[in-house]
């Protein structure tokens, strides 16, 4: 989904507008250390005027300061120790500046990354199948950083750079209006194209963060899927293709290079003319006796400060529209609507007894025909049902169904005679445990693998959960037992090993309902049988709905449903059988 023009940046102003208000004393103070810097630069050229107006070239009828020393080497050496101890409090001022916002940018950072990435788990499935998980994790690191950048770098030095010009032109103005007229003839001459320039910059910004996502996302499923890569030998055309991306990523970086070396040509020139009028027009004032020479000292000290942002804005065009890029990409994801919200008023659900019911259920994935048509079945609390046929029928479909991982198009699906969508959906998802096909482990401990299934559980009741599972004796020989970190995906065990993992999860989970997604695809016959008796534990007293194309996973099964080509749900007989 595109958000609509402007979008964005109300979003992420609506986004970090709550922990705003919790960082509000340190922003103030930051903002008090900012106004007092601005001071110390209005009051920078004063002693360098002082010391040429009272001390080098002092002017007969020009009336001396009263509070000067009355030698000239004794006034040179105060109003130089002026000048260093403005200075000095500018320093400090500015230290005290930047941490307040260091602080607060903390604080704001971290509360946007936060919602960020809950909005990120949120997402139901379809969300995720149309993004590139290496893309999300760049606009959850990268791109939130950028809005750092842009709030509490760029942004908020701009703010200082514009009170500080206002001072300066408002003392011009006092000191004498037609040379501060003149002074704001390089902002037409610098605005105007710089304008021009940004929208270009903005977009190229745009893309380039799009291909930083795009190379990422394109990295990591390579990564996921290595062995693949090695073992079919197509290391040589991820190669070609990381660098044709990474090439294009690059050809924008020179874009905007070039598009902001113009940029920069642009400003210098509005910079160059007004300070030559300043200059010319000063010098002649100067000559006709209208303003003394510390005066012009004065102004032409303004002049440049005041030119300062213009050319910081031209240097800073490039990271001022990445971070804008970026505030887009973020907001792009947080005004994704939940196409699977929770009900207003939920109906309460402790523990389910686990009769779980498809009425007409229609579904179909977005642009694709109907995987389920018009499917109607029951199964009983406490009682196992076998979905049996041949792969892409949709039996995983009805799974997820469960789950409330999609919604049906039509029909309902009901669990204890209830719609799942008037249970809140992490009430209902607490009644069931999944053992899939592919066991998704996580490259922690053992331990935390197994406890994954119920936060908070004890050790005695992770150790019980895996004697039951069959899998306390091999953890054990693992090197540092339930404290073993495992690989990536559990790559460092068996694929039995991983599975009785999985089963120990769903045993600590402990919910009413089992769903059994192909759980002994891909095993050999030793571990099938570990597995099938780890399964046999689990099973006891749950609706357990097995999914399966393989006629050896059904021991134990009250009943088949057969799910056909045209979309029927069949009964077959009941099925029990036991391995010899």
């Amino acid at each position: 989904m595109k958000s609509p023009p402007g979008l964005p940046l109300t979003t992420l102003i609506d986004t970090i507008r709550p922990p705003a208000r919790r960082a509000w004393k340190i922003i103030l103070a930051g903002m008090v250390a900012m106004l007092g810097v601005s001071a110390m630069k209005l009051l920078i050229p004063w002693p360098m005027k002082l010391i040429v107006d009272q001390v080098l070239i002092p002017t007969a009828g020009r009336s001396r300061l009263d509070w000067l020393p009355a030698d000239a080497t004794s006034s040179l050496t105060v109003l130089c120790l002026g000048l260093i101890a403005i200075y000095l409090v500018k320093g400090w001022l500015f230290s005290r500046q930047e941490i307040a916002m260091a602080r607060a940018g903390r604080v704001m950072i971290l509360a946007l990354r936060s919602r960020l990435f809950g909005k990120i788990l949120e997402l139901p499935p379809a969300f995720h199948y149309r993004r590139k998980s290496g893309d999300l994790l760049t606009r959850l690191m990268t791109d939130v950083n950028q809005i750092k950048d842009l709030v509490f770098g760029v942004g908020f030095n701009a703010i200082g750079d514009v009170v500080t010009v206002i001072g300066m032109l408002a003392i011009l103005t006092w000191y004498d209006p037609i040379l501060a007229l003149v002074a704001m003839v390089a902002g037409p001459i610098v605005l105007i194209p710089s304008r021009v320039f940004s929208r270009r910059i903005r977009g190229v910004a745009r893309e380039q963060r799009k291909r930083q996502g795009e190379l990422a996302g394109s990295v990591n499923e390579v990564l996921r899927s290595l062995r693949v890569v090695q073992t079919f030998d197509r290391a040589d055309a991820h190669q070609r293709a990381f660098d044709q991306k990474d090439a294009g990523q690059l050809d924008a970086d020179v874009r905007m290079t070039r598009l902001q070396t113009n940029l920069f040509r642009v400003v210098e020139m509005g910079v160059a003319v007004g300070s030559a009028l300043i200059l010319w027009l000063g010098a002649r004032r100067v000559l006709a006796g209208q303003l003394s020479p510390g005066d012009l000292i004065v102004f032409t000290q303004y002049v440049r400060t005041m030119y300062r942002p213009f050319q910081d804005m031209a240097k800073l065009a490039g990271r001022w529209n990445k971070a804008l890029a970026s505030a887009e990409r973020i907001a792009d994801i947080l005004v994704t609507p939940d196409t699977l919200p929770d009900p207003v008023r939920p109906t309460p659900l402790g523990r389910a007894r686990g009769d779980v019911e498809f009425q007409n259920v229609t579904f179909a994935y977005e642009g694709r025909t109907a995987v389920l048509n018009n499917l109607n079945f029951t199964v009983a609390a406490g009682e196992s049902v076998a979905l049996v046929g041949p792969s892409g029928i949709g039996k995983s479909t009805m799974s997820s169904l469960i789950l409330r991982l999609h919604d049906p198009q039509a029909g309902s699906v009901r669990l204890d005679g209830v719609d799942v969508r008037h249970y809140l959906k992490a009430d209902l998802r607490r009644q069931v445990a999944v053992v899939f096909q592919e066991p998704w482990l996580f490259g922690v401990s053992v331990r935390d693998n197994i406890a994954y299934g119920r936060e908070g559980a004890t050790e005695t009741e992770i150790e019980a959960a895996a004697r039951a599972a069959r899998a306390h004796d091999f953890i054990l020989d693992l090197p540092e037992g339930y404290d073993s970190v495992l690989g990536e995906h559990g790559a460092t065990l068996s694929a039995g090993q991983r599975q009785r993992l999985a089963i120990a999860r769903a045993l600590l989970r402990d919910a009413p309902i089992l769903i059994l997604d192909e759980p002994m695809t891909g095993l050999d016959e030793g571990s099938r049988r570990e597995v099938a008796d780890a399964l046999g534990t689990l099973r006891r007293g749950r609706t357990t709905i097995l999914i399966t194309h393989d006629l050896e996973d059904l021991d134990g099964i009250d009943r088949i449903l057969r799910l056909d080509g045209a979309n029927g749900l069949h009964e077959t007989e009941s099925y029990a059988f036991n391995r010899s």
